[in-house]
């Protein structure tokens, strides 16, 4: 015996004995939560909205909340890097007791087929190889069975994170139960699959710049400071694709010392994807493995989309200039946002846009015919149609159209010489565009090619009114000498058509001209 221990089995007391019990309690280890997801990304930023609207949906704290869940979006949008970020963030939170991810490789050659991915999430739950059924309606019971066992031990239910989608027959064979959750990403718009389905769109400009600056990290982020004008071409060149902005970011890191503005205007040329095509993260690649889904029809479409003005069309614009009728075409359209190839605008169901960087792959692979004369005859009856709602329709039409789009339009109009298109959709949207310094500059463009064609033409009455929007131009870029020589011209070109209307626009803008600048006579 030593110390504090004494042996008293053999012992008896004559009286009250004092003494102290020690129990020694071994506590199991605390089991380790199931959790195979790959870490959030660094500098996950620009999705606040999206964000919060998604984990409120996941939360299972919420009764009857679905099931299944979705974000669906074009390639490089950041659909997997919002997934982690809230798969992370629910597991932080502890809203589950597991949680499973799976890449279903919709975005390669072979993806998993559902017997596949099954097998894949069972081994996560610790079924061993030669445990796995051969036949897929075992291996779903089996797989529901582990869920529901993983749920028993640890009182909470599990999340399934499914990157890459690419089919219904996917994302079907690993629903799980009720109690659980499944959040999957996809290229492709699978709506019939989720009850609650997200499309993710590029990011706003503003958003953009967040994600650029963080994306630079320590690397001299008070370049974009110093280079505003820089940042704001490199912005609009990815056109708010997080995954092109990313790979910007790689490039300004490896190279310190260089300007900014030497990269934007790199990044602006036709380079543009030759630039966002190095290492490992090419966007090319990737968005050639979308558009291999095409159907002939609807890539000639597509083809087609890339060869246009501007980054918006119309049905109407579409179906001229695919040469097909207008329910047929939207029937194509709404193929190609399915394929998030093409995007429909908000609250406007015959308004599409083609992303910035879609547009330049596809002209990049560009089939030959459409540099022959079909393809002329294609922008040539686009063209027709501008010129045809030109006339007929009252101003909303330029918002549904694009204002950028029509401008575009103008110079194809020149470039294919349809003098009447250059002339009257120039005239038609020249008072759309005098907010900004960029605007001003685009309209003093456009009413410059059409002041060619209509001295061309000899269209006195097209020539004053071209005179006109040349005063109005100059004159809000503090141009009034400039203005008043146009306004003169456009009056004495007026009063010999005989348009007393525009005469009497001439005089009232030359007299506010001339008071404006204290020159009245």
């Amino acid at each position: 015996m030593t110390g504090d221990d004494f042996d008293l089995r053999e012992s008896r007391a004559g009286r009250d004995v004092i003494g102290k019990k020690v129990v020694n309690h071994f506590h199991r280890r605390p089991r380790r939560a199931l959790n195979t997801l790959p870490a959030p990304p660094p500098g996950f930023s620009g999705r606040d909205k999206e964000f919060r609207t998604l984990m409120e949906a996941l939360d299972p704290r919420v009764p009857e909340q679905n099931v299944v869940h979705g974000i669906t979006g074009m390639p490089g949008v950041g659909k997997t890097a919002l997934a982690l970020a809230l798969s992370n963030t629910a597991m932080e939170r502890r809203w589950f007791a597991g949680a499973l991810f799976i890449d279903l490789a919709g975005m390669n050659s072979q993806p998993l087929s559902p017997a596949q991915a099954l097998a894949s999430l069972l081994r996560q739950l610790g079924v061993a190889e030669g445990g796995i059924p051969s036949e897929i309606a075992e291996r779903k019971s089996l797989y529901r069975q582990k869920l529901g066992e993983a749920t028993a031990k640890s009182d909470g239910s599990i999340l399934i994170v499914a990157d890459n989608a690419s089919t219904t027959a996917q994302v079907e064979a690993i629903t799980p139960g009720n109690t659980h959750r499944l959040l999957f990403t996809s290229h492709l718009a699978l709506f019939t699959l989720a009850e609650d389905s997200f499309h993710l769109r590029p990011l706003a400009p503003e958003d953009s710049l967040v994600l650029l600056h963080k994306a630079l990290g320590s690397h001299a982020p008070e370049r974009l400071v110093e280079e505003p004008e820089a940042a704001r071409s490199i912005i609009a060149s990815c056109d708010g694709l997080p995954l092109a902005l990313r790979i910007c970011a790689s490039h300004l890191r490896a190279d310190r010392e260089g300007y900014l503005h030497v990269f934007s205007s790199q990044l602006a040329s036709s380079r543009r994807l030759e630039l966002l095509d190095s290492g490992q993260q090419t966007i090319s690649h990737r968005f050639g493995l979308v558009v291999r889904y095409l159907s002939p029809e609807s890539s000639r479409l597509w083809t087609l989309l890339s060869q246009t003005p501007g980054a918006m069309i119309s049905t109407g614009a579409a179906a001229a200039l695919l040469g097909s009728s207008f329910d047929h075409t939207r029937a194509l359209l709404l193929r190609l946002t399915h394929l998030h190839l093409v995007e429909q605008r908000f609250h406007d169901p015959d308004g599409w846009r083609v992303h910035t960087l879609l547009k330049t792959y596809a002209q990049g692979h560009t089939p030959r015919w459409t540099q022959d004369a079909e393809h002329r005859a294609s922008v040539h009856r686009m063209l027709d149609y501008y010129l045809a709602v030109t006339d007929s329709r009252q101003g909303s039409w330029v918002g549904d159209e694009g204002v950028e789009t029509l401008a575009g339009a103008v110079f194809q109009a020149d470039a294919l010489g349809h003098s009447q298109a250059a002339i009257n959709i120039a005239l038609r949207i020249a008072d759309f565009l005098w907010v900004t310094e960029e605007d001003r500059k685009l309209c003093h463009s456009i009413l410059t090619v059409a002041l060619k064609y209509a001295t061309s033409s000899k269209s006195l009455r097209h020539l004053a009114q071209v005179w006109n929007h040349l005063g109005t131009n100059r004159q809000d870029s503090d141009r009034f000498d400039d203005a008043e020589s146009a306004f003169q011209n456009s009056l004495a070109l007026a009063r010999v058509v005989d348009e007393p209307i525009l005469k009497a626009s001439c005089q009232l803008r030359l007299s506010q001209l001339l008071h404006k600048t204290g020159r009245c006579r």
